[in-house]
């Protein structure tokens, strides 16, 4: 009900005590290009590294009811892994105040864009976090690769060990891209995300069709 009579949308998460994310402001893409504009102008203002446009096919969320309600919406990922992070916080304070200034509600000077890469991810899927990377059985992930780090697909970016067997298991990057998401607690269960990769470029914006 709240989103429902919004002018404007903002949710902020974190990765939890789980996982570990790397700065990123997000939306969907959304059918009407006046208020796809707006989250794309809105998301840039919020000054993260990333802007990361995802499929408008995801239901049972804020920016799901912010899509059917056509009220412009993004949300932001940042940090994770437990504890508190002054820093974090203070990103998204600034961030908040960005998107209150670009939208003519209070006076000020904008800080300047940090903005490195610009993705736009058409397919079904896309920005459904919990499904990304999932452990093919139970047991201790450990990561190969960092928050930022650029892969390639087929790349062994893990592995899981499984004392029962006595055995590794290799977890492979499912496409080419950066590590924007990272498990931050070992111990995973069979179907687990273990993380997850933006398909950006280093050379700035991409759009996947």
């Amino acid at each position: 009900e709240l989103i429902a009579v919004a002018d404007y949308l903002i949710d902020l998460h974190g990765g939890g005590t789980v996982y570990e994310i790397d700065p990123l402001s997000g939306y969907v893409l959304h059918k009407a290009a006046d208020v796809l504009e707006k989250q794309r102008k809105m998301a840039r203002a919020f000054n993260l590294k990333t802007i990361w446009g995802t499929s408008d096919k995801l239901n049972g969320r804020t920016l799901s009811v912010a899509r059917d309600y056509n009220v412009p919406a993004i949300y932001t990922e940042f940090g994770g892994g437990g504890g508190f992070k002054k820093g974090i916080v203070k990103e998204y304070i600034q961030g908040c105040l960005n998107v209150i200034k670009m939208l003519g509600m209070s006076g000020g000077s904008m800080a300047p864009d940090r903005c490195e890469y610009e993705v736009e991810d058409h397919r079904d899927e896309s920005g459904h976090l919990q499904r990304m990377l999932p452990a093919s059985c139970d047991g201790f992930f450990e990561a190969e690769v960092s928050l930022g780090e650029f892969v390639k697909k087929e790349q062994v970016i893990g592995t899981i060990s499984n004392p029962f067997i006595q055995k590794s298991i290799p977890v492979y990057a499912d496409a080419d891209g950066m590590v924007f998401l990272l498990r931050a607690v070992p111990s995973v269960l069979k179907g687990d995300a273990l993380g997850g990769i933006i398909p950006a470029k280093k050379s700035g914006r991409v759009t996947i069709i």
